[in-house]
């Protein structure tokens, strides 16, 4: 069988790469479909967390009245939002006047970054069970699953799942290798 020799720093060197096309290629995909919504789901899912921040900010109710998803990931959605929000008053902006598509563009951008981190994810569990030159063609593959690539760059709230449950394994691995109590804490949350 062949074996691949790699330094620790070219092995690494992979995953960047790997990492670095991922965000290209997925920057490159951001707008796709605009104006136009690519899913049905994206109006939807953007329009609930803003709809979170009005009621935050005019009646100090957080409810988001919408339970198709979880509340977090809802109030996950509003904070990135309302972060855009803040940046455009600080410009001198009107947050009435900023496109909705803007905020679609937005959410898209962040969870292309969760899947970028979800990736590394993946080679960390897969590194710590097997080593690093299968964690690298895992990840690989991961990062390039036509359908997960998709989903990664589409303002829905799929890639926040697998992410946070992916999150929880790497974290469960840690209790089971290093049984420490901030592991326990960090996977229960």
């Amino acid at each position: 069988m062949y074996k691949l020799n790699l330094s620790k720093n070219k092995k690494y060197f992979f995953l960047y790469l790997i990492l670095l096309i991922k965000l290209f290629l997925g920057a490159k995909i951001l707008f796709w479909g605009y104006p136009i919504f690519a899913s049905a789901d994206e109006p939807l899912f953007v329009k609930t967390g803003l709809k979170v921040l009005y009621r935050a900010f005019n009646n100090f109710d957080f409810n988001p009245y919408f339970y198709d998803w979880p509340n977090f990931i809802i109030y996950l959605n509003a904070f990135i939002s309302s972060l855009y929000i803040f940046y455009n008053i600080i410009l001198g902006i009107n947050p009435e006047e900023i496109p909705h598509i803007n905020f679609v563009i937005l959410i898209r951008a962040a969870a292309l970054l969760t899947s970028i981190l979800h990736t590394y994810i993946i080679f960390r569990i897969t590194k710590k069970i097997y080593n690093t030159n299968i964690a690298l063609l895992i990840s690989a593959v991961a990062a390039f699953t036509p359908l997960y690539f998709e989903y990664s760059a589409i303002a829905k709230a799929e890639i926040w799942f697998g992410f946070f449950a992916t999150l929880v394994l790497y974290f469960s691995l840690e209790i089971y290798f290093k049984n420490k109590l901030k592991y326990y804490i960090l996977a229960g949350l």
